[in-house]
Order: C-alpha cells, then structure tokens, then sequence
C-alpha cells in the first residue's frame, strides 16, 4: 500500500515537471521563439516606417536673418504715455497673518469685540468680515509671522481665543 502511494507521489511530481519546459520554434526570419509570456512572438521591423537617415540626407535648410533695428528713433516719450503709473500710497495686496480675535454668528459681539481691539492696539488697524454665517474680527497686516507674534502676545490678554492665521493682507507703497 505504501508502495503504491509513493508510487503515485512520483508519478505526479514527473508529470508535473514535464510540464515547465519551453518550447522553442524558428519564425519566418529564422529567429528563434523562447515563448514570450504567452508563446506569441511576432516580428514587425518590415512594417514600421523608414526615416531618411539625417547625416546623408543632401538637403540643406534656409536660415533667415531678421532686419537690423532702428535704434535712432527716441520713443521713449509714446512709451511713457501708453504706461498707466500706478501711485505709490494704492493699496496692494499679498501673503501675509493677522490675528483672529473672533469668530461667530452674532454681529453684535463682533463689533464689540472689533471697538475693544480698536482700543486695546490702536496702532494697528482691525477688520470686521463677514463670510456666511460667520463675522470675524481681524487685528493687523503682518508680512511675518514673528511681527504677528508681537501683536498676539499684546491680544491674548484680552481675547485667550485669539489666534494668528495666514490671510491676504493689504501692502502700503510708500
């Protein structure tokens, strides 16, 4: 019985080894096939396009030269005329952090809060937003976030809720 069993363990490990080895076939070209992935391997080099070969190719190409510019002419006065100068005291805006003081629904508490940071810093400007449903108090444009610090540390005193965040500030030119 045993005999019979180790037998038949042979006789299935044999079959299945014959069965791992790739078959090979010669195609048109006389190239041999190894199979591929699913034994399907075929040659297309005759079908693909031909370029002309550019070292050998005879033709040259033309190369145009742009006409010299006429520097005599001074235009500078039609220039300075078409250019719309933009005063330096308009407002610019940029990146930068203020400090949110307040953040809720009752506009009545936001003015509060904006005439109490008004009072508290009044070098520093505030803002009052409204972005739906919510009114926020903001204290000062800060270009850094340092220069903000300043202004936080003198707001939490008053405002413990107080925070500084990265908003689009406006930029005085001078």
């Amino acid at each position: 019985m045993i005999i019979r069993v180790l037998y038949l363990f042979v006789l299935l490990f044999c079959i299945s080894c014959a069965g791992t080895q790739t078959q090979t076939s010669s195609n048109s070209t006389g190239k041999k096939n190894t199979g591929g992935s699913y034994g399907y391997n075929e040659d297309i080099t005759g079908l693909r396009q031909k370029y002309p070969d550019a070292k050998n190719s005879s033709k040259s190409v033309a190369v145009y030269k742009a006409p010299p510019l006429n520097t005599q002419y001074d235009d500078s006065k039609e220039v300075d005329s078409l250019i719309q100068v933009r005063p330096n005291n308009e407002e610019q805006v940029t990146q930068g952090y203020r400090v949110l003081v307040f953040s809720g629904s009752d506009r009545t508490e936001a003015m509060e809060k904006r005439k109490l940071a008004s009072k508290i810093i009044p070098d520093v400007t505030t803002y009052l937003f409204y972005n739906q449903p919510y009114f926020k108090v903001k204290i000062g444009d800060f270009l850094t976030r340092i220069e903000a610090q300043q202004i936080y540390n003198l707001a939490k005193k008053d405002f413990p809720e107080a925070l500084i965040i990265s908003d689009k500030i406006n930029v005085r030119g001078n």
